[in-house]
């Protein structure tokens, strides 16, 4: 996690934090150039759930995240969020996401935030900010989604 929020702030793109007392308990972070550098840095999370994974089966991985031609460009990407387990179900990762919905509001260019997911939970909290699953791809044993929020505002 460290690598990443570090790289991301090297790069210039937005990013998020929950922090109580002295410690980083969420984070959230966006982009706003679609980059295939993103695909791969999405292949590590994937292969953890997939156990005693197979190099075909993370190729067909790494396919299942391409991005889809139904996502309006530019849109805005949800790179990462993540809440350290003992604090979910606090409203964190809400909080995180109305940040960054707040973001793409205020940006008249992006059409709306795009981000790729697995497992029903993740469906459900985005279904319940309002996304829509624009593709669903069966991979390697988990169905990778594509999720969609057109702007609002």
């Amino acid at each position: 996690m460290r690598a990443w929020v570090e790289g991301h702030l090297r790069a210039g793109e937005p990013l998020f934090g929950v922090v109580l007392g002295d410690r980083v308990v969420g984070v959230a972070g966006v982009s706003s150039s679609p980059s295939r550098l993103r695909y791969f840095r999405l292949l590590p999370a994937l292969v953890r759930l997939v156990p005693a994974l197979r190099p075909g089966a993370a190729l067909a991985l790494l396919r299942a995240t391409r991005r889809p031609p139904a996502i309006p460009a530019p849109a805005l990407t949800l790179d990462k969020i993540a809440v350290l387990p003992e604090f979910q179900g606090r409203g964190l990762g809400r909080r995180l996401m109305a940040h960054v919905h707040a973001l793409c509001a205020s940006d008249p260019e992006p059409a709306g935030v795009y981000l790729v997911t697995v497992g029903e939970g993740n469906r459900s909290f985005y279904e319940a900010l309002g996304y829509r699953t624009v593709r669903a791809v069966p991979a390697a044993g988990v169905t990778v989604l594509h999720m969609f929020l057109p702007r609002l505002g």
